[in-house]
């Protein structure tokens, strides 16, 4: 969950103006080696943004099938292989979504049916 201190906000006010190099050196410095789903899912966000598709594959791929970002984090990674259009990738990400019927499994199949 966000952080209750001042700086842990500040970081998600960071990331809701786009500076996200500023959110990823915030949770990679060494005072915030403790990481969490939230994290992770922000730094994979943030890595996104800047078109760093293998970092962001890395901090969505550490995100917990029991977290609720999990579902999130398997359609933005969906969303990474769409942008470095690895087809692939893809259509099995796609339909490992599609297949666990969750609240993407829809959308999954929209973007599976118009590759």
């Amino acid at each position: 969950d966000r952080s209750t201190s001042s700086t842990g906000d500040d970081v998600y006010r960071l990331y809701e103006r786009g500076r996200y190099k500023e959110v990823i050196a915030w949770f990679n410095s060494p005072d915030n080696s403790k990481h969490s789903d939230t994290s992770w899912f922000y730094l994979g966000q943030s890595y996104m943004a800047l078109d760093s598709a293998v970092q962001a594959l890395d901090e969505f791929g550490r995100i917990e099938k029991s977290s609720v970002f999990y579902e999130p984090a398997q359609w933005y990674i969906a969303l990474v292989y769409l942008r470095s259009e690895d087809d692939t990738e893809l259509r099995i990400q796609l339909d490992q979504i599609r297949t666990e019927k969750g609240s993407y499994s829809r959308r999954a199949q929209k973007l599976l049916d118009q590759l």
